[in-house]
């Protein structure tokens, strides 16, 4: 970490490991560990333009691959045969 004058550091409490946690307890002794899952929540609401496009961008590759599948897929066969 660099040199500066933070004295703490938030962490998303609802997506880490109690051992994970213990190991930042311990190497950032010298830091506060504040829980901060509600604000990287709301911030991770918010979204840009050119988030939203790659999020259309996604959907659409996703209804392709689906599709595709769809056509793949029939009763009783396993999915070695179409892998």
């Amino acid at each position: 970490m660099k040199k500066e004058k933070a004295r703490r550091i938030g962490f998303e409490e609802y997506h880490i490991t109690v051992f994970n946690f213990n190991k930042l307890k311990t190497k950032l002794k010298k830091f506060k560990l504040i829980p901060v899952s509600d604000i990287i929540e709301k911030l991770r609401a918010i979204k840009d333009g050119k988030e939203i496009k790659c999020i259309k961008k996604a959907l659409k590759i996703s209804l392709i691959a689906l599709n595709d599948v769809l056509k793949l897929v029939k009763p009783g066969i396993e999915k070695k045969t179409w892998l």
